[in-house]
């Protein structure tokens, strides 16, 4: 009977034609073991092998005559003079050895716990090491340097060169990985890709993945991850075409303007609209009456009004007799949106439904019907007829699979997603690059900014007098803290361990508590209290984050608030002076370093969301920003969003060029850009790259 053939290794396979696809039990010295812890790290292939980056390069070239100096990391040939190995029980032990460089400077080597070397370092071996000096008493020392006998390898991959530094578990050493890297580059013919005259003039793709890997110089590596990160991009940018062209067929019925029913939702709102706001409604209705599906982003900055935008949205397409949906992260969120809505689209012809997880379907009285609701409106049993509008909000909550099975559930239906979290530009044109965006850069009138201020736990007693005062004036207060149960940290605060105390400091003042502990119903009842003032304060976790509306919240007070992006805090700082009062933001930092606390200044010297945006992403990334959902299948493997800006631009101009020359890339000299952005959408539709 013939064994099967190994998943890992890829015995019994026909060799692939692609040498990228080589599996990597295949390369030299890389066993059955091996290959498998490999394929824990997602190296099943030669492909996957080079495309690990290094996470930095040493420099282990041999610096004859260069001085010596405690600290510093350092290459140097040796010749053993004497060792001694010692041991203390069965498992610990110290190799200790006198070497003399070819300087003639004296250097002792220990090695602790690695008694095996004892049979290798030997006296009249000639070694390379690499390590750490030390100096103590005149006498020059390393402990536990890597090593390579001068007589191993007359082609050497650890040694007298740069050498790149991965980013691996501990089951695959670093000298393992590196010189299955070495075998892997050896399999590649010249010219592994075909020429592409566009990116080759930043050098090929086998230069650069050498390049990455063993590079001449340090700049040469950061010049070579370029031009593997432009290729990146440029893929990226292309799949981002693909399904905008893809998402606007089949056609669309053309949805008309209609002056009167917009003038009426206007009225319900009770207010002007800003500029912001009726340019992103005319960008809205242009794109409804264009008779291809609509794919717009709309984002904008805490309470700059995006639900009125969306409301009218809804009425054109509820005027024009199909229904409409608007999915929210949270059952709180959108028992919310169904209110709002239910005042904004008064008099017009449509029901606005709630569905919640577990709640039956309401049977609308209209036909059409404006469906709210969180992930429920996924259910395969929900059947939504006549679904011409999809609106998402907090949208980054979702992943990219999430947004295309609610799509599913109609014939070419509109779609708008709506951010509150502002989006620096370029990570804006990678994520969103198959969508039209409409930004909300005004506040309505009537808004003032929150007082911001950062505080010292010393400040403690000050700030829950000011609170107290609020609360006697009958303004209401939020309080946050990032974790609900008992901290294990001695200094780290939590809503249950701290609750007891500022019931007491608040005296007589109800408090409400909510947070994601509790079942919907006593969230909804704990909020309900807070919102109508039976309760003035409210302790919760960053549930409140999103979307709260509560006009007379004066006061927002978080704890350690240096645990939060500035992004987030951003967001939590919005939910009070709704009503146009004055009102405060407090910043409780706890933590003890200057950069946190620089950090949270920043939120002192800055209320445009847009800026603190860019600033949070600078510091923090694209994850922390906008959580992983949507930004963990970006294109961040050579590419950096933060660094990159010049080259996430540039590969947009490639990809409109390469489209406007070639919508179908069906031409022979786009075949290889084609198949890696399709494979890309292939990813995304089926969710590998979506973690939702």
């Amino acid at each position: 009977m013939t064994a099967a053939p190994n998943e890992a290794t890829g015995d019994g396979d026909p060799a692939p034609a692609d040498p990228l696809a080589v599996p990597v039990g295949r390369l030299p010295g890389i066993g059955p073991v091996r290959a498998r812890r490999l394929l824990a790290l997602g190296v099943r292939t030669v492909r996957d092998m080079l495309w690990v980056r290094p996470r930095r390069h040493e420099d282990r070239r041999e610096r004859t005559g260069a001085p010596w100096a405690a600290g510093e990391a350092r290459a140097m040939r040796l010749s053993i003079e004497s060792s001694r190995l010692r041991r203390w029980g069965w498992r610990r032990s110290l190799l200790d050895a006198a070497a003399v460089a070819d300087g003639g400077t004296s250097v002792r080597l220990r090695w602790f716990n690695m008694p095996y070397l004892a049979q290798r370092i030997t006296p009249g071996a000639r070694v390379w090491v690499f390590g750490k000096l030390k100096s103590a008493r005149g006498t020059w020392s390393m402990d536990n340097p890597e090593y390579e006998l001068e007589a191993d390898d007359a082609d050497p991959v650890h040694r007298d060169r740069i050498v790149p530094v991965y980013p691996l578990s501990g089951h695959v050493p670093q000298r393992v990985f590196r010189s299955a890297v070495a075998g892997a580059l050896a399999t590649l013919p010249p010219h592994t890709r075909p020429p592409d005259p566009r990116l080759d003039g930043h050098g090929t793709w086998t230069w650069a993945i050498r390049a990455l890997h063993f590079p001449q110089t340090l700049s040469e590596a950061e010049v070579a991850r370029k031009r593997l990160a432009l290729e990146e991009f440029l893929e990226w940018q292309i799949a981002m075409a693909l399904r905008r062209t893809a998402n606007r067929q089949p056609p669309s019925p053309p949805i008309s303007a209609a002056p009167s029913i917009l003038s009426r939702v206007l009225a319900n709102a009770g207010f002007e609209p800003t500029g912001a706001q009726r340019r992103a409604i005319a960008e809205i209705s242009r794109d409804l009456a264009a008779g291809a599906p609509m794919n717009r982003l709309l984002q904008g900055d805490v309470g700059s009004g995006k639900t009125l935008v969306a409301a009218a949205a809804m009425a054109q397409v509820a005027a024009a007799g199909r229904s409409c949906a608007l999915m929210a992260p949270t059952e709180l969120l959108a028992r919310q949106h169904a209110r709002t809505l239910g005042r904004l689209l008064a008099g017009i012809p449509a029901d606005v439904l709630l569905l919640t997880a577990g709640a039956r379907p309401e049977t609308p009285r209209t036909q059409p019907a404006v469906w709210v609701g969180t992930h429920a409106l996924f259910q395969e049993r929900l059947q939504l007829p006549g679904l011409g509008l999809i609106v998402i909000d907090e949208q980054h909550r979702f992943g990219v699979g999430q947004r295309a099975r609610l799509r599913a559930k109609a014939d070419s239906p509109h779609l708008l997603v709506m951010s509150a979290t502002p989006i620096p530009r370029t990570l804006a044109l990678t994520l969103y690059g198959d969508l039209d965006i409409s930004i909300l850069d005004e506040r309505p009138p009537g808004r003032m900014p929150p007082v911001t201020w950062v505080r010292p736990p010393a400040r403690a007693n000050a700030i829950w007098d000011f609170a107290k005062t609020k609360a006697d004036e009958g303004r209401q207060v939020f309080v946050v803290f990032p974790t609900i149960g008992h901290p294990t940290a001695r200094d780290m605060r939590s809503l249950e361990s701290d609750a007891a105390a500022i019931r007491e400091r608040l005296h007589p003042h109800r408090i409400a508590v909510a947070h994601g502990r509790m079942s919907p119903e006593e969230r909804d009842a704990a909020m309900a209290d807070f919102a109508s003032g039976k309760a003035p304060v409210l302790l919760a976790t960053t549930l409140v984050e999103v979307g709260v509306d509560v006009p007379g919240a004066a006061v927002m007070i978080v704890e350690h608030a240096e645990r939060f992006g500035l992004a987030q805090l951003h967001q939590m700082r919005g939910r009070v002076g709704r009503g146009g009062e004055p009102s405060w933001c407090i910043l409780i930092c706890r933590g003890a370093s200057d950069a946190a606390k620089r950090r949270l200044d920043a939120l002192v010297r800055h209320d445009d969301g847009f800026k603190i945006a860019e600033i949070d992403f600078q510091a923090r990334g694209a994850g922390e920003l906008l959580g992983t959902a949507q930004s963990g299948h970006a294109p961040c493997r050579m590419g950096n969003l933060r660094t990159d800006a010049a080259l996430i631009l540039r590969a947009r101009d490639m990809a409109r060029d390469i489209i406007a020359e070639d919508p179908a890339l069906d031409t022979p000299a786009h075949a290889q850009l084609a198949a890696a952005a399709r494979a890309l959408l292939d990813r995304l539709g089926s969710g590998a790259s979506d973690p939702a």
